[in-house]
């Protein structure tokens, strides 16, 4: 019944699925991959310092998202502007809008993770999402640290 907090939290989850795409596609500039300082050069900013409009159109310009994940990314991000950031232009139809927030952001949380269920019920994930998280773990300098097990 609280309609307008999951607007705000679908909006939550689109910043960050836009975010974790940038991070999943391993830009590169000049062959390197792009570094934060590079992103600053470029954007004036880290990308996930961005604002959600810029973060997208960057996203589609480099075509890591496609114009339905654009048109669905937009929807999350204007709804939850019209509920949490205008006193103005309040919709009226929170029950609607929140249904339709939480479809859209579902979709785009599975068509980017590929999150799923194979054969004999093991978990399949997008290959870069676990090229990111395999990258992470060689990058982790704490022995002490717990190691991802790529078979789970």
């Amino acid at each position: 019944g609280d309609y307008s907090a999951t607007i705000a939290l679908c909006g939550m989850g689109g910043e960050m699925l836009a975010v974790l795409l940038w991070k999943i596609n391993d830009v590169r500039l000049k062959g390197e991959p792009i570094t934060q300082q590079d992103e600053r050069g470029i954007f004036h900013a880290t990308f996930e310092r961005l604002g959600q409009e810029r973060r997208l159109n960057i996203l589609k310009t480099f075509r890591h998202v496609t114009e339905e994940q654009y048109k669905n990314f937009n929807l999350i991000r204007t709804s939850r502007n019209g509920y949490l950031h205008s006193w103005t232009d309040y919709p009226k139809n929170e029950q609607v809008d929140a249904l339709n927030a939480f479809k859209k952001s579902f979709q785009l949380f599975k068509e980017i993770t590929g999150i799923s269920l194979a054969d004999a019920g093991t978990v399949t994930l997008n290959p870069l999402l676990m090229k990111l998280f395999e990258n992470k773990e060689t990058e982790k300098t704490d022995p002490s640290q717990p190691k991802l097990d790529p078979s789970v």
